[in-house]
């Protein structure tokens, strides 16, 4: 999209469900120790009955309009790019909220970075990389993983710690992750549901 112009893109012709799943910790240049999420193509539409979900993405989110006094957004992670879904998510369902997959398309959303700059490119003041590394540092305390070199950080204060409803501990077992030896399970990986109901891993690559 170039300012002034009409939107040139073209909406992928695909209409799978797609479900959120879990790929990995990190990065290759060690930059942040935060679990990635991906979507994967579902072969099936749950006769519209939406499954659960184990994470929350910001790209399309939808809720009542509740959950901005419940589990209000941390102002403190402004400069993050990851690890601001991962810590949502781990609010969300620790204050109590279940998180559900639609069984349509819903909207569309362009995920790759060629046609920008990237924010790496921009976020380059002092006081910005600061900021970053503080907000980083906030998502580690809230998310129990010690980094970097076994780091460990203070858990953000109210109301922008986790939920008194479920245990962070729960939602590990739930989402079959485990922040803080970095480790992603296979349950975390098909989305918590069945790996049938998937294409092969080398057809998505």
């Amino acid at each position: 999209y170039v300012a002034g112009e009409s939107d040139r893109a073209v909406l992928a012709s695909g209409k799978a469900v797609t479900i959120l799943c879990a790929d990995s910790f990190g990065d290759q240049n060690q930059d942040d120790p935060f679990l990635r999420i991906k979507t994967r193509n579902c072969r099936s539409d749950f006769g519209h009955v939406p499954p659960p979900c184990l994470f929350w993405s910001a790209r399309f989110a939808l809720s009542r309009g509740s959950v901005v006094h419940e589990v209000p957004y941390d102002p403190h992670l402004e400069y993050v790019f990851f690890g601001e879904e991962i810590a949502m998510a781990a609010r969300l369902w620790t204050a109590g909220w279940d998180l559900f997959n639609p069984t349509k398309v819903l909207a569309y959303h362009l995920g790759s970075r060629a046609h920008r700059q990237w924010f790496r490119e921009v976020q380059t003041a002092p006081e910005q990389v600061a900021k970053e590394t503080a907000g980083k540092h906030r998502v580690c305390g809230l998310l129990g993983t010690a980094w970097p070199s076994g780091q460990l950080h203070a858990a953000p204060a109210a109301p922008y710690g986790l939920g008194a409803v479920r245990t962070l501990a729960e939602y590990e077992r739930f989402a079959g992750v485990d922040f803080r030896n970095q480790v992603v399970h296979d349950r975390a990986k098909t989305g918590g549901l069945s790996a049938e109901l998937f294409p092969p891993q080398w057809a998505e690559e």
